[in-house]
């Protein structure tokens, strides 16, 4: 066989989430927020932590 049988596979455009670490405005504890998350709660003082805008 000169032809491979296997197609090619299309390289994938969905990116990896990565963690990030913000800080709680109550608090000032340090929370880990991933690139795909809005919001997350503060595990010491269960506030809603929202990402800052750019």
């Amino acid at each position: 066989m000169s032809e491979s049988q296997f197609k090619e596979k299309p390289l994938c455009s969905v990116k990896s989430a990565v963690p990030d670490t913000v800080e709680c405005p109550s608090c000032g504890a340090e929370v880990e927020m991933w690139s795909d998350e809005d919001e997350v709660l503060c595990k010491g003082c269960n506030t809603q932590v929202k990402r800052p805008h750019a």
